[in-house]
């Protein structure tokens, strides 16, 4: 699956990310998407420009979508690929949140120092459930450093068995 350029850059929060994980795991519905089935000769000789998803999303460093292979290759399973014409953020954000990574820029640090972009997993508290009817979501997701993920842990099991 590819991106066509006329889809706009990347630009969901990580708030908007794990509402979206939550609304999967309540089995509501996230929308439809729309898909162009198209030659990859069509493509190639009418030299539309196509990227790809972002894996591991850098506010600073990777915040476009890479180029797709300029022309693809003529040789493959398939003669044809598929570009996503709506639902790109959502789709963008599914790939973030199950095979991806989120780096986004702390607050008072400088945009020229790396550790002001610490990398974050999508982590699910396998414990979380909605506590009171006003609350918005049911299950707890976060995105978390390695870190940040250790010391979660420590306080969620610490008067368990669990070392």
């Amino acid at each position: 699956m590819y991106l066509p350029a006329i889809q706009r850059k990347y630009v969901w929060s990580e708030n908007q990310i794990t509402r979206l994980m939550d609304s999967i795991m309540l089995n509501y519905p996230i929308g439809t998407f729309l898909l162009w089935k198209v030659k990859r000769n069509i493509v190639n000789d009418k030299q539309y420009s196509m990227y790809e998803f972002i894996r591991d999303y850098h506010e600073r460093d990777t915040y476009k979508n890479p180029a797709a292979p300029n022309p693809f290759s003529a040789t493959g399973k398939y003669d044809f690929i598929w570009a996503v014409l709506d639902g790109q953020q959502r789709l963008t954000s599914l790939y973030i949140a199950l095979q991806g990574s989120m780096r986004r820029k702390l607050p008072m640090k400088r945009w020229t120092n790396d550790d002001a972009f610490p990398k974050k997993e999508l982590y699910f508290n396998l414990h979380s459930e909605k506590q009171t009817e006003d609350d918005e979501v049911t299950y707890e997701f976060a995105f978390l450093t390695a870190d940040e993920s250790k010391v979660q842990n420590k306080i969620q099991f610490s008067d368990s068995l669990v070392a």
